[in-house]
């Protein structure tokens, strides 16, 4: 049986050009190392938990689990988005178990302990007995929720649940410096896509950055041509950019393009070629972000167990493209397309987990494509420097 690399040799192994390097070990995908990263890699990050549109009026709140985490969404009497950890201040019962619209007040469903949508602590009814709500040494102030640290970009709410990652604005200047040539402001969520997969999140990341598997894998979208211009660019230690003129993918209307001209509202202001580009921005770890002409994803992963990840993608247009009925058949095109590429995506994604720990067995490395997979490439040499 062949010995596991450790962190420091994966990352010397991760730090060769892309055609020479050798990929992350199997074991990196297990159990054992999915509870590494609970504390490691996701506390300490900005990762995206939720899109402002899943809570659009004061007194909505969604519960998000990820990676052992469990966040609390709220939006604000103010109308600001919050983030709290989903425990009561009490007896640590989990406040919210499904997503609640227009409350008035965060209740706990065991002994009702209330917040207000600011997460300042309420009510603390019978804490001294029958009629006595209050007791001294209970103070509100000391006593409301834990809230986490969240920022905002476009309608992505990010939180970093540590508190110790560096300024937002920082961190995320690369990725909105890439974009400042783009009106996004018109954008209009038109629906959600969540995909379960059996299998560890990073394998779905993986997937998701290169489309060297797409004449195989996704055949209503290839024509038989080849994607050209493709081009690669770090932004920061944020994301990593990857965009290429679409030419192998067919029109809607023959059977799968997500990207080709239709009447949907365009992008108010964009480079002039993209028209005739996708841009497919991985947001380490856990964002995946696309843009094209006319609509938008905003798609982040919830991972749930080492084997088990949500894959949520909010699809966005521009204007009335999102809900206007001489839309309609278009924009539902659209969506089917990307229903169709996740749920062909589910198997492979379930099969490669599935052997995670036997190449390791038999001394496999991955490889990758110089030309298809630089993206990947970069993606596991920053997880792999990111919890060494």
């Amino acid at each position: 049986m062949a010995a596991t690399p450790r962190l420091d040799e994966l990352a010397g192994d991760l730090a060769r050009a892309p055609e020479d390097a050798l990929g992350l070990t199997g074991d990196l995908y297990g159990a054992a190392n999915f509870a590494m990263e609970h504390d490691r890699l996701f506390a300490r990050r900005w990762v995206p938990v939720a899109v402002g549109a899943d809570v659009p009026e004061p007194g909505d709140m969604m519960p998000v689990e990820i990676a052992g985490w469990s966040v609390l969404v709220v939006r604000g009497r103010d109308g600001a988005v919050r983030c709290f950890h989903n425990i009561c201040r009490h007896r640590g019962m989990k406040l919210v178990s499904e997503p609640a619209r227009r409350k008035r007040a965060i209740q706990c469903p065991w002994h009702a302990w209330t917040y207000d949508l600011e997460g300042a602590l309420a009510g603390t009814p019978m804490i001294a007995g029958d009629d006595r709500h209050s007791h001294p040494a209970f103070e509100a102030k000391s006593l409301g929720l834990a809230e986490i640290r969240s920022a905002r970009w476009l309608d992505y709410v990010f939180v970093n649940i540590d508190g110790q990652a560096l300024a937002f604005e920082a961190w995320v200047a690369p990725l909105s410096g890439f974009f400042s040539g783009f009106d996004l402001s018109s954008l209009r969520r038109g629906t959600t896509i969540d995909t379960p997969f059996e299998g560890n999140w990073k394998l779905v990341v993986e997937g998701a950055m290169e489309n060297y598997h797409v004449p195989w894998c996704h055949p209503q979208l290839a024509s038989g041509e080849r994607q050209t211009d493709w081009r690669h660019e770090v932004l920061g230690d944020c994301a990593v950019s990857m965009h290429y003129k679409p030419a192998p993918f067919k029109a809607v209307g023959e059977g799968g393009s997500v990207v080709r001209q239709n009447s949907l509202p365009r992008c108010p202001r964009m480079p002039e070629d993209l028209g005739q580009r996708q841009y497919l921005i991985t947001i380490f770890p856990t964002g995946i972000f696309f843009i094209n002409a006319n609509h938008v994803g905003l798609n982040f992963l919830l991972p749930h167990g080492h084997a088990k990840t949500r894959y949520i993608r909010h699809l966005y247009l521009f204007g009335d493209g999102a809900d206007a009925e001489r839309h309609k058949a278009e924009r539902e095109a659209i969506f089917a397309s990307w229903r169709t590429i996740g749920d062909q995506d589910v198997d492979l994604v379930k099969n490669v987990q599935a052997m995670a720990a036997v190449r390791d067995a038999a001394g496999i490395r991955t490889r990758f494509s110089p030309y298809w997979e630089r993206s990947v490439h970069h993606f596991q040499a920053l997880y792999a420097k990111s919890i060494a």
